[in-house]
């Protein structure tokens, strides 16, 4: 069996925990997984420019804050995605959906 096929069976038999926290903004990441015949199994981080405002010189899952069009979670992950790394959403599998985690800095991914 494949790593997706179980990590999405695994994901599909639990409800991800939802927070909310006041004053916190909303953001999500995409964990990209690269699975390539022939080639082991990959992750894909992003290094933020050291001049950002927040989370500069971090080493990160793509991914930011959630914008008035994004329709949820999920659609900011690949807006965010695309836009720091070219990733084209049709050949996205999503395969489901973690538990928030806030963050120190003022964000529940």
């Amino acid at each position: 069996m494949h790593l997706r096929d179980r990590l999405g069976a695994s994901l599909a038999t639990t409800a991800p925990r939802r927070l909310v926290v006041p004053g916190f903004r909303d953001a999500a990441v995409l964990v990209p997984i690269v699975e390539r015949a022939g080639a082991a199994t990959t992750l894909v981080f992003t290094v933020r420019p050291a001049a950002m405002p927040t989370h500069g010189g971090q080493i990160s899952f793509p991914g930011g804050g959630r914008e008035h069009g994004d329709t949820d979670a999920g659609a900011t992950a690949l807006r965010e995605a695309t836009e720091e790394i070219g990733v084209d959403p049709s050949g996205v599998e999503v395969l489901g959906m973690l538990d928030d985690v806030p963050t120190p800095l003022g964000f529940v991914i």
